[in-house]
């Protein structure tokens, strides 16, 4: 499952990546197109509801956590649908794992 931020927050990674000349908008077109195609064939979209932002604000209200707004705002996402948390981020897989989140950190 995947919700439509962090779709979005895939998005801008490529976008910043392009503005600090790492990589060319054609490569990010061409990298987003195939994370597109994952999404439609493998994954299932999921809702972000009124509570997800209630609960990423008492996240970041944590401040032990360190979290910044849109990492809370994953992690509300799952623990409301009871996800596994999947990221590269180890701060925010830290957290999660301190809020009893099911974390899982892929090999880079």
């Amino acid at each position: 499952m995947i919700s439509e931020f962090a779709a979005s927050e895939v998005a801008s990674a490529f976008s910043r990546l392009i503005r600090t000349g790492m990589i060319a908008a054609d490569e990010a077109e061409a990298r987003l197109a195939i994370f597109d195609d994952w999404r439609s064939a493998g994954t299932e979209a999921v809702q972000i509801e009124a509570s997800d932002f209630q609960l990423a604000t008492a996240y970041v209200r944590r401040f032990d956590l360190m979290l910044r707004a849109p990492d809370a705002l994953h992690a509300a996402i799952c623990s409301r649908q009871n996800l596994t948390l999947v990221t590269l981020d180890r701060r925010l897989a830290k957290a999660g794992r301190e809020l009893g989140i099911d974390v899982s950190v892929p090999a880079a």
